[in-house]
């Protein structure tokens, strides 16, 4: 709901590069970690207003190098924004579900993202969309967190 409010006024990196980073704070301040993110939104628009005409890059080499963005939001974006995937969103929830399925036995991410080659051959764009939300939600629903027993995100096993 945050998104879809920031959005609906503010929708190009010129916007973003040119709010102070305060005012951006305010607005993502529901997400949490808002100063850090703040910090990473403003300088990863100023990035793509002044390095790249404006325009998102369309790579992963380029993306990861953005400010605030790994391998696994350059993983969503390549797949949602240029409908060209290059690998699965791997977080370290799905790399613990990816292992405890038996999909494989890698424990480093860039490894992991690439593990399931054959997937890519087999699935078209919406069923890598399908798996990489899959192992996402997943996630969800049955790691819990290290520092309780309770489940993460929000979810208790009641």
């Amino acid at each position: 709901e945050v998104t879809k409010d920031i959005f609906d006024k503010y929708n190009k990196p010129e916007d973003f590069a040119n709010m102070k980073q305060s005012k951006l704070e305010e607005l993502i301040h529901p997400c949490g970690f808002y100063k850090n993110k703040a910090k990473n939104i403003k300088a990863t628009a100023e990035i793509i207003v002044n390095e790249y005409n404006g325009v998102v890059p369309n790579t992963m080499d380029k993306l990861i190098k953005l400010p605030g963005v790994g391998r696994k939001s350059a993983n969503v974006i390549m797949l949602e924004a240029f409908n060209n995937p290059q690998g699965i969103a791997v977080d370290t929830h799905a790399k613990r579900i990816s292992n405890k399925l038996g999909l494989s036995k890698n424990t480093v991410p860039e490894i992991l993202e690439f593990f399931p080659a054959f997937l890519i051959k087999m699935f078209k764009i919406a069923g890598f969309f399908i798996f990489t939300f899959v192992l996402i939600i997943t996630s969800w629903f049955s790691t819990p967190t290290k520092t309780s027993n309770r489940f993460s995100p929000a979810i208790s096993p009641t």
